[in-house]
């Protein structure tokens, strides 16, 4: 799945997010760790900010969300850019890429399980 968000570059960006099982349960994701690269694209090898479990830029936080009309609390994500990341983004590229990688304890990789479009919300009258 795809998420298009905007940013604005030389500010911090984060969201949060709950991961559901098909029971609409949460995931647990107690030692599940994870991370995340932005690219320009797919194709380039220049990786322009990572966010992970290693940099602090990626968290397990308690979440309360709503699905199909009711209110479910568990361990979420919550993914943060600083405001030098979305600079560098938009310097050197403007869009870019991101999808989210998560390991679970016993080592089995989730590559994919987000996939961000960064698309800059920029203001006419700025300091970068």
């Amino acid at each position: 799945m795809e998420i298009s968000i905007s940013y604005f570059p030389n500010l911090p960006w984060t969201t949060e997010f709950l991961l559901l099982e098909a029971n609409g349960l949460p995931t647990d994701l107690i030692g599940t760790s994870f991370r995340m690269h932005v690219r320009a694209s797919i194709e380039k090898n220049e990786i322009l900010a990572i966010a992970s479990s290693e940099n602090n830029k990626i968290e397990i936080v308690s979440i309360t969300s709503t699905y199909n009309d009711r209110e479910i609390t568990g361990n979420g994500i919550k993914i943060t850019l600083t405001a030098e990341d979305t600079l560098a983004i938009y310097q050197t590229s403007r869009t870019a890429v991101a999808d989210v990688e998560m390991t679970y304890p016993d080592g089995t990789v989730l590559p994919e399980i987000l996939n961000f479009l960064f698309e800059p919300n920029i203001s006419v009258t700025r300091d970068y």
